[in-house]
């Protein structure tokens, strides 16, 4: 067994250990300690990042109450110093614990049970049993969520072997020896985190978005310090977008679907010219003598493309019609003759080294590069041009 030092004290960033065993695994050092302050993450909670001497621990895995340790180095000692990260550790304690707090505000507020919980890299997420939470709940949960924060409640940790003699707001999976989190006569907790030793700690908690997940609601949130960055950033928005449209925060909405109008308005005007030019280039193409048509295009949409290619095939002519930007990628159409393009795909992708598929009178795919398009260019002419 690994003695779990993080489960007494969440806030212990160090400790000497004694190497029990010690395996070649794979590329990796497979490390047992006798005692460890890296937790190996569950429930909802990522691994610590954690050292063993100056080496990284790569990944920390449980089996049977011991607590496994991977390096990519031999440690060559009996007994090590093992530590913690402990600016990242303390985040993981913010998201947590605010998570219990969050978890039992839902339930006296809207009777919402958390049904899965998750600490990310940017943001935490609980899953709770309600289709609908709108912004005034959001409010109404986050002010309830900073009147226990701003009351500093202490958070105990203790066991118990009695399910039944705490009242656990989400019955443990565990029989025996649980290990109980408590925010003060507030919200009881089965869990094997690491935790704040009072709610001041979480300093603040911010929904910051909603998303549908099957018949639930997945709710994003960030606490503590993450809480600040995430005011950080959104101030530095706010601020950026009153320097480019020249307006107050209050009329930032009113600037921004002013903004939108003009954009849409232009948009369609450009669509309605992009239109003119594309059928005067297709009226232009069909005037000509020419029966196979080679064009390359700088920037033109795709679809766009596709209809000007179905255009003009349709008037009786070849088309071998190359896009450059935004993404590389050929039309080849037939419009006269009877030569079957889909028997050609294959040499045709694998002289352009390309990927792509279509009918007997029409090829299209994407490119890896331009190099070898008046090759194909040459090769299509022995069949088109003659068509």
């Amino acid at each position: 067994m690994t003695e779990k030092i993080y489960h007494k004290n969440s806030y212990i960033k160090e400790t000497k250990a004694k190497v029990l065993k010690k395996e070649k695994e794979g590329d990796l050092w497979k490390i047992l300690p006798d005692k460890t302050v890296v937790y190996p993450g569950g429930g909802g909670q990522p691994q610590d990042r954690g050292f063993i001497e100056t080496f990284e621990i790569v990944k920390t895995e449980e089996e049977n109450g011991k607590i496994f340790h991977y390096i990519k180095e031999d440690i060559k000692k009996d007994e090590i110093s093992i530590s913690i990260d402990f600016k990242k550790r303390y985040d993981y304690m913010q998201q947590h614990t605010a998570q219990h707090l969050l978890s039992e505000v839902l339930i006296r507020l809207f009777n919402y049970e958390t049904l899965s919980f998750s600490i990310g890299e940017e943001h935490s997420s609980i899953e709770i049993n309600t289709k609908h939470f709108d912004f005034n709940k959001t409010i109404e949960t986050e002010e309830f969520c900073l009147n226990q924060i701003i009351k500093s409640i202490p958070i105990k940790i203790y066991y118990t072997k009695d399910s039944f003699s705490v009242p656990f707001r989400k019955p443990p999976k565990v029989k025996d020896n649980i290990r109980v989190v408590e925010i003060e006569n507030f919200d009881y907790s089965a869990c094997g985190g690491t935790h704040l030793k009072n709610t001041s700690e979480i300093s603040l908690i911010k929904i910051i978005k909603t998303d549908k997940v099957r018949s639930n609601i997945r709710l994003y949130y960030v606490a503590g310090y993450r809480a600040l960055n995430d005011y950080h950033n959104k101030n530095r928005i706010i601020l950026e977008a009153q320097k480019i449209l020249g307006r107050p925060q209050e009329e930032l909405i009113d600037g921004l679907n002013e903004f939108k109008d003009k954009y849409e308005k232009l948009r369609k005007e450009i669509k309605n010219y992009k239109k003119r030019e594309i059928e005067n280039e297709i009226e232009k193409i069909i005037k000509s003598s020419e029966d196979f048509i080679f064009k390359v295009f700088e920037d033109e949409d795709i679809k766009d493309l596709k209809f000007m290619a179905k255009k003009i095939t349709s008037s009786g002519k070849n088309i071998l019609f190359v896009s450059k930007n935004p993404t590389k990628f050929l039309i080849i159409g037939r419009g006269k003759g009877d030569i079957n393009l889909k028997e050609l795909s294959g040499k045709i992708f694998s002289i352009v080294k390309g990927r792509g598929g279509g009918r007997d009178d029409w090829i299209e795919g994407k490119l890896e590069d331009l190099s070898d398009v008046e090759k194909l260019k040459l090769f299509l002419s022995e069949y088109l041009d003659k068509a």
